[in-house]
């Protein structure tokens, strides 16, 4: 509900009140394989893509997430996630954990709020690194993920 409305006894809740509500999720994709060779070139992490139809005056909350990452070439990476919308624009960006070559490392997340208007909507997650090579590592017990979710009116 609107944080600017106190209800008292006897107040008739309505539909503008339900309105205000969050929704929850929306779009949520989960992969549980590998995803290597993962470079300086920006790339688009496979299968991490969600496009569902926005209400106008609604913020989003996307929320990109993996479990772990290799090392497999070159110096000490850095690998960073980004979230972008469906014509590869960065949107926001998480820098992650320093691994070194033959080295893993914990998982990493990306938060974005957006009201985007009313339609159709594609986010996604990206990848890069700083320098080498990475394999983020994805299974069905720790999967990568993209999650929208409405998190109420504008």
């Amino acid at each position: 509900m609107s944080h600017d409305h106190t209800f008292v006894s006897g107040e008739v809740l309505t539909a503008a009140n339900i309105n205000d509500l969050t929704s929850g999720r929306v779009a949520y994709v989960a992969v549980t394989a590998d995803q290597t060779g993962i470079t300086t070139a920006t790339v688009d992490l496979t299968s991490l893509t969600a496009t569902f139809t926005a209400i106008a005056s609604r913020y989003y909350r996307v929320t990109g997430s993996y479990g772990q990452l290799t090392g497999t070439a070159g110096a000490t990476n850095r690998f960073n996630l980004i979230v972008a919308n469906g014509s590869n624009t960065q949107l926001a960006l998480s820098i992650g954990p320093v691994i070194a070559a033959g080295g893993v490392g914990m998982g990493n997340t990306v938060t974005y709020v957006v009201a985007p208007g009313a339609g159709s909507v594609t986010y996604k997650l990206r990848a890069i690194t700083d320098t080498g090579t990475m394999t983020m590592n994805a299974s069905a017990s720790s999967p990568a993920f993209i999650l929208v979710e409405d998190i109420g009116s504008s």
